[in-house]
């Protein structure tokens, strides 16, 4: 346990510590971006989530391993080497080109 300590008359006195208070946080609301999406602007916490909800998305974060690792036991060691290979051609590519090979995908599966 840490201590502290404060000099009183030239003497060091131990300070017992003082219990912090329960306070409530305010989070601020989420600054304005471009939906990776569809490119509209996100304006608010509430928009992000609904837009989540439209387009069956969800956020993911630091997680990405644990949604690969989710599906590894339902394929073949080849469907495996497969996976792996995309994994890492995903992993190289920028923002940009993963865009548009995500869009490019999207119209050739509505017959685009």
């Amino acid at each position: 346990m840490k201590r502290t300590y404060r000099q009183i008359n030239g003497k060091l006195v131990e300070v017992t510590p003082r219990k912090r208070l329960a306070m409530f946080q305010i989070m601020p609301d989420i600054t304005p971006y471009a939906s990776m999406i569809t490119g509209e602007k996100i304006r608010s916490r509430n928009q992000h989530k609904q837009h989540l909800r439209d387009h069956e998305c969800q956020e993911v974060g630091d997680q990405v391993d644990q949604h690969f690792h989710a599906y590894d036991d339902l394929h073949s060691p080849l469907d495996k080497e497969r996976h792996e290979i995309i994994k890492a051609q995903i992993n190289d590519m920028t923002d940009k080109q993963f865009n548009r090979a995500i869009q490019k995908s999207i119209r050739e599966a509505r017959g685009y």
